[in-house]
């Protein structure tokens, strides 16, 4: 979810003006979605060696069942990513 929210705050219209979260599930499993008023759409970064800025969607994209966005009819995106459900053994 911070890597979501970061993007959104660093590279959305407004600086983070209007960031929504929403947690929930489905039954894919649990689903962080972030809403920003930015209309880019995210973009992985390939995973560098050195350094920490710029591989928070390919990170999200290893661990996540599913992610992606979608446009909001009132402008910009949600972004989300299913995430892994956790279960008990046995």
């Amino acid at each position: 979810m911070s890597e979501l929210v970061t993007n959104a705050y660093k590279h959305a219209a407004g600086a983070g003006e209007g960031i929504v979260v929403r947690l929930f599930s489905s039954e894919g499993g649990p689903v962080v979605e972030v809403w920003d008023r930015s209309e880019q759409p995210p973009v992985v970064q390939p995973l560098r060696l050195h350094g920490t800025s710029g591989r928070g969607l390919a990170m999200v994209e290893m661990l996540a069942e599913a992610w992606g966005y979608n446009p909001l009819a009132s402008g910009g995106k949600a972004v989300f990513a299913v995430l892994r459900a956790v279960r008990e053994p046995g």
